[in-house]
């Protein structure tokens, strides 16, 4: 995956394999959480965490140990993949783009 925000940009990896997301980013960010498919959309309910602290691409500090942030997201399944989502979380907006690199 690759990001962007209003401070930045990013990349890293995430795997959904039966209703299970994980991943991890080049800052140091995890990914932790679920999703679902219904009527031809994917329902997520993420949870992004930066264990060790750092600045988001919003432009948003975080401190080590904070509590991870909640990142919900419904995209139309034919699109998850090389579209750019729009996602608006509780440090600002960001802009994903999911790379399919292989069926696990």
């Amino acid at each position: 995956m690759d990001y962007t925000g209003l401070r930045g940009v990013g990349a890293g990896a995430l795997a959904l394999v039966e209703g299970k997301i994980a991943g991890l980013d080049v800052s140091g960010g995890q990914y932790v959480g679920s999703y679902r498919e219904a009527d031809g959309y994917i329902h997520g309910d993420n949870f992004m965490s930066l264990p060790y602290g750092g600045t988001l691409v919003t432009g948003v500090a975080v401190p080590a140990g904070l509590a991870p942030q909640r990142i919900n997201f419904s995209v139309e399944g034919a699109k998850i993949e090389g579209e750019v989502i729009a996602l608006n979380t509780s440090s600002g907006p960001v802009n994903v783009r999911l790379t399919k690199v292989s069926d696990l």
